[in-house]
């Protein structure tokens, strides 16, 4: 019977502790010496009590199989992983389940923002054999492994099948032999619709020689971050009843991934890569790179807008100009400041203000130049300053400096407003005739 077993593996721990005590108090040694193996005899006896609760424990496990919890897809999964595949060697709580393509959910934890990425096989503790499998009849056992593999248990909808999986793949933000957060990801082994995840703040002991698991806390709101606030993510909290291990609490974090995610999800995310790569890229500029960057993105609409035009309608001499006014003027009334912020967000705001005024004040006197024109009537002149201010303001606002939270210096609200009114001014002629 399990309550007697535990009884008397306590009852040998007591003699334990009696026999290594004893020779100390017969001995009578030194109080230094005595209270150094007093420690060590309650090291010894302490260890022997763990392990003769942990044994008993695991055999009530074995005994009642834990609950398990149903997914959207039907799916029966068992809100825990374990060291073997068995449910009495249950260590820590899944906290985090995604609803979604695997891939992209993949992509979404290893490729956005941020530091995490990938673990390399020979920090994982993983045998490189964790995947195989056997089958016996309805049921799907994973072969054990070596090193830290963990399995999660699950039940496929309709069939019933029982799987023991382990881990597809690892990830991890921080230090191997400091703190880190640790990532198992299990995907739905049937469509890939799901991930089941266990996340855990982990560091390593030089004591023990291996990590030691402090938080899963901390750790679940760590991978929240890559989703909350996201247009194509809605977060939401669901209690699994799995607050055994660590500082869990039972609550899990549910992530269901919009559908027009799912269907362009691949291009999304990849766009979002290619934009982090460039991002990473840029870093490596020095300012002068920058600036020249912001001077194109500046010149680049206002020139395709004036050169562009004259090529089209002289392709097209029929066409009313007022066509060509629609499709272009787009382009400079959107493009123009677009491209401007966009350009800008690697300098500081000074710079920025500077490069971009000047690069569109010299644009200006490049097109009238290649225009022929020499003289510009006072109110055209005062107009155009307004623009480069509007668009030196806009570049301001976005710099990296202007960008921070304690500087909120309302330069883009400045720029977008000038930059409205110097475009709606013109226009009043059409209203009231000057």
């Amino acid at each position: 019977m399990p309550g007697l077993k535990s009884h008397n593996n306590h009852y040998e721990t007591l003699l334990l502790f009696r026999s290594v005590v004893s020779p100390i108090v017969s001995a009578g040694p030194s109080l230094p010496t005595a209270l150094a193996l007093l420690l060590v005899a309650l090291l010894v006896v302490s260890g022997g009590w763990i392990a003769s609760t942990q044994s008993a424990d695991a055999d009530q496990a074995a005994d009642a199989e834990a609950e398990y919890v149903e997914l959207e897809d039907g799916t029966q999964l068992w809100p825990y992983h374990s060291q073997t595949i068995s449910h009495s060697t249950r260590t820590l709580p899944i906290n985090v389940v995604v609803y979604g393509d695997a891939e992209i959910v993949e992509r979404i934890l290893a490729q956005g923002a941020g530091e995490w990425e990938e673990v390399p096989e020979q920090q994982q503790d993983v045998s490189p054999d964790e995947g195989s499998a056997t089958i016996e009849g309805p049921r799907v056992d994973w072969d054990p492994a070596e090193g830290a593999v963990r399995y999660l248990a699950l039940r496929t909808p309709g069939e019933g099948i029982h799987y023991w999986k382990p881990a597809d793949y690892h990830l991890h933000d921080g230090e191997y032999f400091g703190s880190r957060h640790h990532v198992r990801a299990y995907v739905d082994p049937a469509d890939g619709t799901w991930t089941a995840i266990q996340a855990h703040r982990e560091h390593w002991d030089w004591f023990r020689l291996r990590h030691t698991v402090h938080s899963v806390e901390e750790a679940q709101s760590h991978v929240d971050q890559r989703f909350q606030d996201r247009e194509y993510a809605e977060l939401r909290r669901e209690q699994f009843g799995n607050s055994k291990g660590s500082d869990a609490d039972g609550w899990v974090s549910v992530v269901e991934l919009e559908q027009w995610l799912l269907a362009g999800g691949t291009m999304l995310v990849g766009f979002a890569t290619t934009q982090r790569r460039i991002a990473t890229a840029l870093d490596r500029w020095d300012d002068t790179g920058s600036a020249a960057l912001l001077a194109g993105a500046v010149a680049v609409p206002y020139l395709f807008v004036r050169f562009g035009s004259i090529a089209a309608h002289g392709a097209l001499p029929g066409i009313d100009p007022w066509l060509l006014v629609a499709a272009f003027l787009p382009v400079l009334v959107v493009g123009e400041p677009v491209l401007t912020y966009l350009a800008a967000r690697r300098l500081d705001a000074t710079p920025a203000f500077a490069v971009a005024a000047l690069a569109f004040l010299v644009t200006l006197l490049f097109d009238y130049t290649v225009l022929g024109v020499r003289s510009l009537p006072l109110d055209t002149v005062v107009h155009h300053v307004a623009v480069v201010a509007a668009i030196g303001f806009i570049a301001a606002g976005a710099s990296r400096s202007a960008r921070d939270p304690d500087a909120d210096l309302g330069h883009v609200r400045t720029g977008v407003l000038l930059w409205i009114v110097v475009g709606v001014l013109p226009l009043l002629r059409f209203v009231y005739p000057i």
